[in-house]
């Protein structure tokens, strides 16, 4: 591949992203033109403008960024929530649970069979299968968007995209803590419980709710007393910047959390507020998901693309099993597994 590097150009972040919004819009109508959602022209753009061709926005750029893609998640979790009713779900009965569980369960298993039959290694397909369950919801909702789609299929994809985020923090904290004990058995002898393991990710889905809870109850008593759609706009920023703030503070799903705020919204206030919470959200959202894919595609190199909610899930427990990896297994394998996890 050609790699055109241009960072010598030394433009400016604001620059560049006010340059890259205007552009990347075009390319979604562009994407559009051939028949195929306008995300996959942010995306596009996205690549073209980070290292793996131009460059012009590099990694310290890309720290500095980093926020636009936590922000975005938000918005996206709390259109999540605010679509899951009580009477909705009711109405979709008990498959949408075994949906969600036969997808999230499903795809632990088959990549786990998958990276044994190549690696024969337990420990390390385990942990590869722990991470295929995490999903990226915005690509879901910015297409469920764009098409102004709606009805009962809509709303079971609502309910998975965001219900498979606890599931996969279950999963993943379960899983890493198996493989992790048979590292250890491997190289001691000796057997470690998992069972202290399994409160990292109940204390975590049970502290995200909360925090979003909280936050909610908050947030409709504000919005409750407000008519014009450009202070409920105020408020809603303020509280997906709470909650998102102290969901990346406090290692919480910032998922989850977002998605609370929009849960309790929907099954606690009149429907007249919910539309009026709403109607500046779907004004904004097209600029979150342009920002979102746009600049969480631009670190991504064109041979290594992975989740970005799941970075955002889970690295802290990543990076305490990989040093467990590193001092367990020989050289060679740990880099490796080093080095994915740094690619994630």
């Amino acid at each position: 591949m050609i790699k055109t590097d241009l960072s010598f150009l030394h433009v400016s972040a604001l620059t560049l992203l006010g340059t890259a919004v205007i552009i990347a819009f075009y390319m979604g109508h562009v994407a559009q033109r051939v028949s195929l959602p306008s995300l996959i022209g942010y995306m596009v753009f996205g690549v073209i403008l980070g290292p793996s061709i131009l460059n012009l926005i590099d990694e310290p750029m890309i720290e500095r960024l980093s926020f636009l893609p936590e922000i975005a998640l938000g918005f996206v979790a709390f259109t999540i929530g605010s679509e899951l009713s009580l009477s909705s779900l009711k109405r979709l009965g008990s498959g949408i649970i075994s949906i969600i569980f036969a997808e999230s369960f499903g795809a632990f298993f088959l990549v786990v069979a998958a990276v044994y039959l190549l690696t024969r290694d337990l420990p390390l397909s385990i942990l590869f299968g722990a991470m295929a369950p995490a999903s990226a919801p915005a690509g879901t909702v910015a297409v469920i968007q764009e098409c102004k789609a709606k009805g009962s299929l809509t709303k079971a994809l609502y309910a998975v995209v965001g219900f498979d985020d606890g599931v996969a923090i279950i999963i993943f904290g379960v899983a890493a803590g198996f493989a992790k004990s048979l590292l250890i058995r491997e190289a001691s002898g000796t057997t470690a419980s998992i069972l202290p393991t399994l409160g990292t990710p109940m204390m975590e889905i049970g502290l995200s709710l909360v925090t979003g809870g909280i936050i909610a109850f908050a947030f409709c008593q504000m919005v409750s007393k407000l008519q014009k759609s450009r202070d409920i706009l105020i408020i809603l920023f303020g509280a997906v910047l709470l909650a998102t703030g102290l969901s990346t503070r406090w290692h919480l799903s910032l998922i989850l959390t977002n998605m609370m705020v929009g849960f309790v919204l929907v099954n606690s206030r009149r429907e007249a507020l919910v539309q009026r919470v709403r109607a500046p959200l779907v004004e904004i959202m097209p600029l979150v998901f342009l920002l979102f894919f746009q600049t969480s595609k631009i670190s991504r190199t064109i041979g290594a693309i992975t989740s970005d909610n799941h970075k955002a899930m889970h690295i802290n427990w990543t990076n305490d099993f990989a040093m467990n990896y590193n001092l367990i297994r020989k050289a060679k394998e740990s880099l490796f597994f080093l080095e994915f996890m740094y690619l994630l």
